[in-house]
């Protein structure tokens, strides 16, 4: 219920945004995330300049530091890009579908969820998040985590168009 209601309140929110409160907009879902998921990471990542490697667009934890991780399947980013789909990693020590993140084990990062946020191009960012539990997400924590990446998407879409608020009608 409380991943339903905040999606819906979110994605409402991302419609009435307008271009110049990208970076409030991205910080508030990461936080939504963290609290609904209870979960201890949640990081927006963007391919940087030149393709290799993701980036850190926004990010939620304890730390300031600029995250590079590589693209292609050999990362859990990389791999959900190229997937299109909810990636769950129930214990990062043990999955093998792509190189353990020396980031991951720096932070206790023990399971993690990701999931592709799509622009009108295809996979344009990836929205991660990660806990020191093993098992922390399940397959509702990913519909959750898509939808979220979906309203991610509207955001960025929207500001890369350079709108301002869409007028909902208060009838409905």
């Amino acid at each position: 219920e409380q991943q339903q209601e905040t999606a819906a309140l979110l994605g409402a929110r991302a419609l009435l945004s307008k271009s110049d409160e990208l970076s409030v907009i991205l910080t508030e879902i990461l936080g939504a995330i963290r609290r609904v998921l209870q979960c201890d990471y949640a990081t927006l990542l963007q391919p940087a300049p030149g393709g290799d490697e993701f980036g850190v667009r926004v990010a939620r934890h304890d730390t300031s530091e600029s995250i590079l991780v590589p693209s292609g399947s050999r990362s859990l980013a990389g791999y959900t890009a190229l997937s299109g789909k909810v990636v769950i990693v129930d214990n990062v020590l043990r999955d093998r579908r792509f190189d353990l993140a020396p980031r991951a084990v720096e932070f206790g990062i023990v399971s993690a969820i990701a999931a592709p946020v799509f622009a009108t191009t295809g996979v344009s960012d990836v929205l991660i998040a990660g806990s020191t539990e093993p098992h922390k997400f399940s397959r509702s924590s990913g519909h959750f985590v898509q939808s979220m990446a979906n309203v991610v998407g509207v955001v960025l879409r929207s500001a890369s168009d350079g709108n301002e608020a869409v007028a909902i009608p208060t009838d409905l």
